[in-house]
């Protein structure tokens, strides 16, 4: 919308600035001083009019991080959080769960290249529960804050987790989104997701392995 406007904008300028010339090109009559006087005075007064118009027309910007977007954002990684640790190594065992830290909030995240179909503006960190998106985990998950306790048969990772924000297609029914896994001094790394949700649930389509530290 915006750049339709300024297209018209510049497109009228021209054409008010051609007129204008061929005007004093050609001798005007004394008795048409006057009007002369005042069609330069109304250009002027258009002229204005339109440069501001042109310079001040500005695309609105849009707030998709509704409570909507964040529901549909939590019911991915309620379905998807233990398929992201298979594809990172961390496989569920039946002889007890795997227990790792992780943050109670949601990283916001600019976006990456080739995330064209995508919702572009930014999102900013949000918190979430931990206790009720991933109650439904074959593993378990504790806040950094909080306290240890080992059950038996728990097996301890000494892995931290991070995950960002999903950012999703305009009809929500694909979406990116990056784990982080921290595992001590100068030992990191971060791997992307694209997702896709078919016949009601959501899966991997495409892992993207990040850098090493």
């Amino acid at each position: 919308m915006a750049r339709a406007a300024r297209s018209i904008g510049l497109f009228y300028l021209k054409f008010l600035f051609c007129c204008r010339n061929v005007g004093e090109g050609a001798q005007q009559p004394t008795s048409s001083l006057l009007t002369s006087s005042h069609m330069n005075l109304r250009t002027t007064f258009v002229v204005s009019l339109s440069l501001f118009s042109l310079f001040s027309c500005k695309e609105p910007e849009v707030n998709i991080d509704t409570p909507d977007y964040q529901l549909v954002e939590t019911e991915v990684y309620s379905q998807l959080t233990d398929v992201l640790l298979d594809s990172l190594g961390f496989e569920a065992s039946e002889k007890g769960k795997l227990v790792f830290y992780l943050g109670d909030t949601l990283a916001g995240e600019e976006p990456w290249r080739g995330e064209e179909q995508l919702l572009t503006p930014a999102l900013a960190t949000r918190s979430f529960s931990i206790s009720e998106v991933l109650a439904q985990s074959q593993h378990k998950f504790i806040r950094a804050t909080d306290t240890l306790r080992l059950e038996p048969g728990d097996v301890f990772t000494s892995r931290w987790l991070k995950f960002t924000r999903v950012r999703f297609n305009t009809d929500k029914t694909s979406g990116f989104l990056k784990v982080g896994v921290y595992c001590g001094n100068m030992c990191s790394w971060t791997d992307a997701f694209y997702i896709e949700k078919k016949d009601g649930r959501w899966r991997i389509i495409k892992k993207v392995n990040g850098p090493v530290a």
